[in-house]
Order: structure tokens, then C-alpha cells, then sequence
């Protein structure tokens, strides 16, 4: 991809000494005064980032003024690009039909880069953004340790960083994540940090090389929000150097803004360049508090082109332009993504496809192990208990999600498995349902198909008369015991419709006995281990079936937030599905 290189040098704003340069064409013109207008800076601000924008309509009001000062500003910037004749004409041979270049603006002063440069304007008037293909910044004059590449062959290795340290009151757990998985399933391996803290990020970054952190949540100037507190860019930067991460997405609001020490009175690095200070060949950040819908067009946009074999500058700037087309964005939304670039790079391209499968498969049906998964659709509504009763799975060995009949419990609980499944958190199942009152019998059988899974040498144990006469309980218990202690894959157990086995006191004791009540607490006790999770649902709260260690998650009504989401695609399957609305 071409490139036009604005080079900016300077110490003040005042005066800033632009070069130009296209196709080995350079270009300086006269020094020029950067400095924007304050109250230009706080109506543009407002029109990012307040919600009360949207009840403006555009042309009027203040909404009116911000789009004004916004223009203003694209001029002055603007003239960067034409401060002298020859820099001019140069322009406007890059600009000329056909030529879609990429803009990059470089300095190693530290106020250029932080200027909004996606609003500039070229001296006819025309947004610069609309006639190239994107626009990026590069740092100049850094010392920067060259980061780990990998291969390129096989699965992008992603780190993803959901942190919400507001929990199920913050934003929307999977709001971007979900999109992420969606874009890059089959073609990435992602591995989600449980929990969100930088604790478990640092634990994390070391394990193996990674070619993409993402990381998803919330950004002050200079510092992102983890879980256990928030972290400086220099911190952050050098473990993720150490590292050699390559590539950042940060879904950060203000992860790309200069800010000042109130105390110290001196500069502090937005983590945007903090990162690439110490070596990154790209970050992708964001220039202001961002609305959740923007960023979730952004980054569906951003990881489909990657996915398609486009460059990062590529991707980024089809992404603006899905913002921009899209509904439901604040005016000027799409200049809020900012894109920090030292190697431009299409991170699919080269990579080998995933092997076609072994002759047994060809031969016979492709016959597959079955890895931790739920049937794929549509889930709306419940992010907020998703997010608890994932962080609940994450902190404790046994789980029970419990309320009415109807309420959701078994959907939200195959969810929680997809979910977990897709982002490292799962990588083997087993399902149980007491619906129909099976016996322990049934329930010896499916933990034992799983055992021949983790321990193909016991198959020929279970062949024994020994194994054959011993009694049901001792069998669960030996079967637990050794799934408990196979650290080789994380496993998901799930017991549905525990009332069933719980009883009904005011009616008799049900369809089992105190004594297969208590085979299942020896059963729950013996799974315990440092890679089984058990998670388990119920019409009631089980005091007597299960003891106080076991973490209880009520499940009640869709929360408030969840509400819109659920209607909204109760809507879109109305209009989409005639028989509804028959």
C-alpha cells in the first residue's frame, strides 16, 4: 500500500516544522501553530462523549456548534498537509483517483501525535479520512526492543483481557468479546484471562508466545483497569516486552489520551504509546470514552478484515468506515479508534490451514473426540449473570444455579459451557440430567466413558469381574478420583435438574433413596481437583442435598439492562419468521 508521510518536528505547538513526503518525494514547509482552540477541544469532547448528544438533532443546538469546532479543527490540522506550494501539489497527486494511500503521521513529540488527526481536512475542505486507505501514527527517535515474532503457521495466538471491575453492574460482559469469537472462530485460538486481574495476566503472558492481546475494558489516562486495581502503561509495557506481543487491541476508552499527574505536574504516557515505546509493531487504542455499540462495530468489523487477509491499517480503517455507515453511533464515533503503527502486517496471511484429519477420520465418518461444547444460537439477555456465574466457576470447586422452573437455568448453564468452551475455560464436558429419574447406575456409565478418555488404560480394568462386582458408589467415587487428579484438560461437570434427586419432603422422599443422596455428595467430594468445575442447577436452593461449601447462585427475572437486548431480538425474529407473526 502506498504511503504519505506527514513528518512533523518540534518542541512547542506553536511551531512545528511539517515534511511531506510521497513516492521518494519530499516536501518542508513554513513552521505552523497546532495549538487548538479549548473550547474547540471541549465541544469536540462533548460530542464524543457525552450521551446527551443524541438528543440534538444534527445542524442544531450545541450539537451544532461541536460539528462547527470539529470542522474548525480539521482545517487547522489540515494545514500540515499544504504548508507550502510544493507540499500541496504533492498532495494532490497522492490524493488523485485511484491512489488511496496510506497517511502516516510521525514525530517524536509527543503532543503532534496526540492531536486528533482523524479530523483533518484537506485545503479543499474534503475529510483527508474519505480519500486514503486509513491513517496511522508512528514514534520517532525510540529506543524499542524488537518483539518475539512467531512462525506464522497455524492458529493466531490471541491473550483476550475481559476486565470488569464494576462486575455483573459494569458493561456488558461479552459485548466485544462475543463479536471477537465469532470473527475469528476456526481460524484462532483464544484464551481468555480468568479472572480479569493483572495478576493472572502476568501468570498468563509467559505460558507461550502470543501474536494478539486484546484487551477489553476500561481506560484512564496512562493506566487500564484491571480487576485487582489499576495498572500504569510502563507496568503494563514492560511485561508485555518481555513477552514480545507483536499486536494490541485495546478496547479502552481514553487508552490512547495524554494526561497529567495532578501531583507531579509532568507527563504521563497513554497507554497507546506506552506500548509501543517498548516495542510493539502495532496498537490499536481509543482517542476518547468510547459507546459500547461503536465499539463492538468497530472491532466485528476490524477482526472479520484480519480474518480476510487485510493489514492492520487495512482493517482499522474499514472498521471507522462501518461506524460511520452504521445506526445507533454518536456523529463523529468513527475518528475515535486510533491506530499506533511501527509495522504495518496482515497477521492471517501465510498462515498453513488446519490438517484435513487423520485416515480413520477419512475412512469412517470423521468419528471426533468430543471436546466441551453446547449448541450454537442465539443468547440475549443474562450477560450480567453470565458474568457472575463464570467468575463462580472461576473461584469455586462446585457451583448450584437455582430458581423456578422455566426461568433459564439449563440454557443459561449450556451457555456458560460454550462460552468457557471458546475462551480456554473448558476443554472436556459432562452432562447429567436427574430429569426422569435415571439411576446411579446410568451415572457410574457416563463418568466412566470419560475416564477412557483421560486413561485409555483403564479400559481394560473395567473389563474385570472385580470392576463388574463392585458396588455402584464405590465405582462413582474410583471414577471421580481419577478424573480429579488428570491436570491434562480442564473439565466441565454438569448435574441438571437436581430437585429431581433432592426429593419432595412434603411428598415422600421421591424417586431416591438418603443413601443415593449421599453416594452423590461422596461423588461431588471425590471430583474435586485442580481442573474440575461442577455446576449444577435446581428448582430450590438444595440445603439438604448439598452442604455449605458449595457457592449458590440465585437465578431470578432478566435484569433491567438485559431487558432491551431480549426484546430487540424478539423483535428481529418476529419480522424475520412468518409463522410468528401468523
Amino acid at each position: 500500500m502506498p504511503e504519505l508521510h506527514l513528518r512533523l518536528t518540534g518542541t512547542d505547538l506553536s511551531a512545528v516544522t511539517p515534511e511531506l513526503e510521497w513516492q521518494r518525494e519530499r516536501h518542508t514547509g513554513n513552521p505552523l501553530d497546532l495549538r487548538l482552540d479549548p473550547k474547540d477541544t471541549e465541544d469536540v469532547r462533548w460530542l464524543w462523549e457525552d450521551p446527551m448528544v443524541d438528543l440534538f438533532e444534527p445542524g442544531k443546538g450545541r450539537r451544532r456548534r461541536a460539528e462547527e469546532a470539529a470542522a474548525r479543527i480539521g482545517t487547522v490540522l489540515g494545514r500540515a498537509f499544504a504548508a507550502s506550494e510544493e507540499m500541496r501539489r504533492l498532495l494532490d497527486r497522492a490524493l488523485a483517483p485511484g491512489q488511496q494511500p496510506l497517511v502516516l503521521i510521525s514525530s517524536s513529540f509527543d503532543p503532534v501525535l496526540a492531536l486528533p488527526w482523524e479530523l483533518a481536512r484537506t485545503p479543499a475542505g474534503s475529510d483527508l479520512m474519505s480519500l486514503t486507505a486509513g491513517l496511522a501514527r508512528q514514534r520517532e527517535n525510540v529506543d524499542r526492543q524488537q518483539p518475539t515474532r512467531r512462525t506464522g503457521d497455524g492458529l493466531l495466538q490471541v491473550l483476550l483481557v475481559v476486565s470488569r471491575p464494576g462486575a455483573e453492574e459494569d458493561v456488558e460482559y461479552q459485548a466485544v468479546a462475543a463479536k471477537l469469537l465469532d470473527r475469528l472462530q476456526d481460524r484462532a485460538e483464544v484464551t481468555l484471562v480468568r479472572p480479569g486481574t493483572f495478576t493472572a495476566f502476568e501468570r498468563l503472558i509467559d505460558r507461550k508466545p502470543w501474536d494478539l492481546v486484546h484487551y477489553d475494558g476500561h481506560g484512564i489516562a496512562g493506566k487500564l483497569a484491571f480487576e485487582d486495581g489499576a495498572v500504569e502503561a510502563e507496568r503494563i509495557g514492560r511485561v508485555l516486552a518481555r513477552a514480545g506481543v507483536p499486536i494490541f487491541a485495546l478496547n479502552a476508552c481514553q487508552s490512547a489520551v495524554e494526561a497529567t499527574r495532578a501531583r507531579e505536574e509532568r507527563e504521563v504516557s497513554s497507554v497507546a504509546r506506552a506500548l509501543v515505546d517498548t516495542g510493539a509493531a502495532a496498537v490499536i487504542a481509543m482517542g476518547a470514552s468510547v459507546r459500547v455499540s461503536s465499539a463492538v462495530t468497530f472491532f466485528d468489523r476490524f477482526y472479520d478484515e484480519l480474518a480476510r487477509g487485510q493489514t492492520l491499517s487495512a482493517a482499522c480503517q474499514q472498521a471507522r468506515r462501518a461506524i460511520e455507515a452504521g445506526r445507533g453511533h454518536g456523529p463523529l464515533d468513527w475518528a475515535i479508534p486510533v491506530l499506533y503503527l511501527r509495522e504495518d502486517s496482515a497477521p492471517y496471511q501465510g498462515r498453513t490451514a488446519a490438517a484435513e484429519g487423520s485416515l480413520d477420520d477419512l475412512l469412517f465418518g470423521g468419528a471426533k473426540e468430543e471436546h466441551a461444547s453446547a449448541p450454537k444460537g442465539v443468547f440475549v439477555g443474562r450477560d450480567g449473570d453470565l458474568y457472575v456465574l463464570d467468575r463462580a466457576v472461576d473461584q469455586h470447586p462446585r457451583v448450584l444455579l437455582f430458581g423456578v422452573g422455566g426461568i433459564g437455568k439449563t440454557t443459561l448453564m449450556e451457555y456458560l459451557l460454550e462460552w468457557r468452551a471458546r475462551t480456554g475455560g473448558a476443554d472436556r464436558a459432562v452432562r447429567f440430567s436427574f430429569r426422569g429419574a435415571p439411576s446411579l447406575e446410568q451415572l457410574a456409565q457416563e463418568l466412566q466413558k470419560e475416564v477412557e478418555v483421560a486413561r485409555p488404560d483403564a479400559i481394560a480394568r473395567f473389563r474385570t469381574p472385580q470392576w463388574a462386582h463392585t458396588p455402584v458408589e464405590d465405582r462413582l467415587r474410583g471414577l471421580a478420583r481419577v478424573l480429579a487428579v488428570d491436570t491434562t484438560r480442564m473439565r466441565l461437570f454438569l448435574f441438571d435438574n437436581l430437585e429431581t434427586l433432592g426429593g419432595y419432603p412434603e411428598v415422600g422422599s421421591g424417586p431416591y433413596t438418603a443413601e443415593d443422596r449421599a453416594h452423590f455428595r461422596a461423588l461431588l467430594a471425590a471430583l474435586e481437583g485442580p481442573s474440575t468445575r461442577v455446576v449444577m442447577t435446581s428448582r430450590r436452593d438444595e440445603v439438604e442435598l448439598l452442604d455449605a461449601s458449595v457457592r449458590r447462585f440465585p437465578l431470578s427475572g432478566v435484569r433491567g439492562r438485559d431487558r432491551l437486548p431480549m426484546l430487540q431480538a424478539y423483535a428481529e425474529a418476529f419480522a424475520a419468521d412468518s409463522r410468528l407473526r401468523e
